[in-house]
Formats: structure tokens, sequence, C-alpha cells
């Protein structure tokens, strides 16, 4: 055998042995279902923000499908001035142009794979809005973000796959969380990064860090 047909031969056998590796890399284990947090704010709010790190939330779980109707009473035991954020895995059998359909009491907004789709936020009574988006077939990450001031509510998903006519609430079977997730909860408000109001020299947050040149020390009168 020659050497240029060895070569060959083992040059198939690296990308033989890289493409089996890249087969068996381990995935995320998930279960059907999106993943639900849900933060408690305790004061009127009049548009999404965002929250301060590091604050758990007062529930976390699974639900089948983000379906939350303001008639069935309240959401996840709160009525009034709360934000919920709900976030998963879209799986896509497909390729194709989807239709998305995000109703919310009061704002909400909807990003697929990190990109915003639909934008309903601020103080409302319900609203839908739609959108399309062309998605490959495969795993997408979902992140819906919802906040409750006052009033009525309501908040739920639908979507239009390729060749249906009708929205329909996204089933649990389409909808992916990860599963084992260990689900740390915390009674009480929750603060939220409040925007800089003009002529305020801070946002009345407690400082927590600064530039490495400096150090960070309490002075108390």
């Amino acid at each position: 055998m020659d050497t240029k047909k060895i070569l060959s031969l083992a040059l198939l056998a690296m990308l033989f042995t890289f493409e089996n590796a890249d087969a068996q890399q381990p995935s995320v284990h998930t279960e059907p279902g999106i993943s639900i947090r849900v933060y408690e704010i305790g004061h009127q709010m009049d548009k999404l923000r965002a929250l301060v790190p590091g604050q758990t939330p007062n529930v976390s779980r699974i639900v089948e499908s983000l379906n939350y109707r303001g008639e069935k009473g309240p959401f996840e035991g709160y009525d009034d001035h709360f934000m919920i954020i709900a976030d998963g895995f879209l799986i896509i059998d497909k390729p194709g142009e989807y239709g998305f359909e995000l109703a919310s009491d009061d704002g909400a907004a909807l990003f697929i794979n990190g990109q915003k789709v639909i934008d309903n936020d601020f103080e409302h009574a319900t609203e839908v809005k739609r959108a399309t988006i062309e998605l490959d077939k495969g795993r997408h990450e979902l992140l819906v973000r919802y906040f409750q001031s006052t009033g009525g509510k309501d908040l739920w998903l639908s979507w239009r796959p390729p060749g249906q006519r009708d929205f329909t609430v996204i089933p649990a079977g389409v909808l992916q969380a990860p599963a084992g997730e260990v689900r740390v909860t915390s009674p009480g408000e929750k603060r939220l990064v409040e925007s800089l109001g003009r002529g305020r020299p801070g946002d009345l947050q407690p400082l927590t860090g600064v530039h490495p040149s400096y150090d960070l020390v309490s002075v108390r009168p």
C-alpha cells in the first residue's frame, strides 16, 4: 500500500472519529413544558424592567404551556405587582415560517434565540400581537418576560406552524425545560433596576462594586 492511500485512510478514520464524538456529546436533559419564575415586586410598574441580579424567585416550577387567563383567578397565587420570566426550548420538527401570538395584560415580550420577536410592553389592557419568523429544524431558545401592575391580567403564547390555519396555544410536547433543576425560592418583594431620572445621582440601589483601583468601604456618620 502506497503512502497516499495510507494517508487517505488515516484521514477518513479521523473524520469518522470526530463525527461519532460529536454525535455522542451529552445533550441537556429536558422534560415537557416551560420553566416559569414569578417575582413579587410589590409596587406599581409601567414597563418591563430588569431585576437586580442575585435574587431568587417567589415561585419556580415547570408548567405545560404558557396559558394564563385572568378569569381563572390569580397567576401562581398573585393578582397584582409581579413579574414572570418563562424560558425553555422550542422543538421544531419541520423547518419553515412560524407565526407567533403573544397576548398580555400588562406588558410582555417574546424572544427566540436571543432575538426579540414580539414587543408588547407597557401598561395596557389585553393586547394581542403577532409576528412570523423562519426557524430551522432543531431546538431553539425561548424566553417570555411579563409584568402585571394592577387590574386585569392575561398572558398566553400561541403559534401557527407551517400548514396550520389557526393559532393554538403551544403545547407541552413542543416546549422543553431543563430537567432536574434545583428550584430555589424565597418570600418577600424583589428589587428592580430603576432607570436613572434626570438630575438623580444614582438609581437608589446599594453599591455592590467599584473599579479595581478603588476600595469599597462603608462610611457611617
